[in-house]
C-alpha cells in the first residue's frame, strides 16, 4: 500500500497479517471524531477475478450477520473497492 490514505479516510498504521486472501491492517479512520483505530482489510485479487468477488461478498455477509454478536467477530461497518481491490472496513 503506497497511498498515504485509503479511500481518502483511512490512515494505515500497520501490517497486522496477510495470507493467501488477503492482507489485514491496523488503521485510523481520519473522518471521526479522535481518529479511532479500526481494521482494514485488503483482498489481493483484482475486481474482474469471480473468485475473489464472491469469496468478498461471502466474508462480507458474514461480518454483517455475525459482527458484533461474538467478542471475536468484528462488525463489519463498511465495504468498498478503490483502486481494483475489495476492502473491509471493521470496527475492533
Amino acid at each position: 500500500m503506497t497511498d498515504p490514505l485509503v479511500n481518502n479516510r483511512y490512515k494505515l498504521v500497520k501490517l497486522l497479517g496477510s495470507g493467501g486472501y488477503g492482507e489485514t491492517y491496523l488503521a485510523q479512520d481520519t473522518n471521526l471524531p479522535s481518529s479511532p483505530t479500526v481494521v482494514l482489510k485488503r483482498f489481493k485479487g483484482q475486481l474482474n477475478d469471480p473468485n475473489v468477488k464472491r469469496m468478498f461478498e461471502k466474508e462480507a455477509a458474514a461480518l454483517y450477520s455475525l459482527g458484533g454478536k461474538h467478542k471475536y467477530i468484528p462488525r463489519l461497518h463498511q465495504y468498498f473497492v478503490e483502486s481494483n481491490y475489495f476492502f473491509l472496513y471493521k470496527i475492533i
